[in-house]
């Protein structure tokens, strides 16, 4: 298995679709579904870095989401190749480009987590660490906006002529 950075385009449509998923889980009123709540901790001050350089609060999800998944990946990235690598950009470097709903698919950011995870399952502790558990929640998240109130599946009964 090959392991390498992914792209700040691939971070962007993930962090874009938790505000959306987050956006449709107030909108269908339930707080139970709030993927702020999961974020909580990592909304660090870090010395003012991500407040100073935010201009809202959605700028600070962005960056710190952003730059928790950039680092775990790379991290998956060094501990796969056990030696430091040269990667494109740093958790710092990111300062996030918010995607609209209508500039992506669902499906699209499915297939964005999925490359995500495979290039970050490499660091030691991911089953349990935070990125891991984000990811499965905003996948989660996704499926329900796919699916809405139609949470069961029934067979149509077929008329017999």
């Amino acid at each position: 298995m090959s392991c390498y950075q992914v792209n700040k385009e691939t971070i962007d449509l993930i962090v874009s679709a938790f505000i959306w998923a987050n956006r449709s889980a107030h909108t269908k009123s339930k707080p139970e579904t709030d993927l702020l709540m999961s974020i909580a901790h990592i909304i660090p001050n870090e010395g003012g870095a991500i407040v100073e350089s935010a201009r809202s609060d959605q700028e600070k999800i962005v960056l710190a989401v952003g730059r928790e998944l950039i680092q775990a990946n790379i991290e998956s990235v060094v501990n796969r190749y056990n030696t430091k690598v040269d990667v494109g950009y740093s958790a710092n470097d990111y300062f996030g480009n918010y995607i609209q709903e209508s500039e992506a698919t669902i499906e699209q950011v499915l297939g964005a987590i999925s490359c995500y995870e495979y290039q970050s399952c490499e660091s030691v502790g991911w089953e349990t660490s935070w990125s891991k558990q984000f990811m499965d929640s905003l996948r989660k998240n996704l499926c329900s906006m796919i699916a809405g109130d139609n949470w069961e599946y029934k067979r149509e009964e077929l008329s017999v002529s």
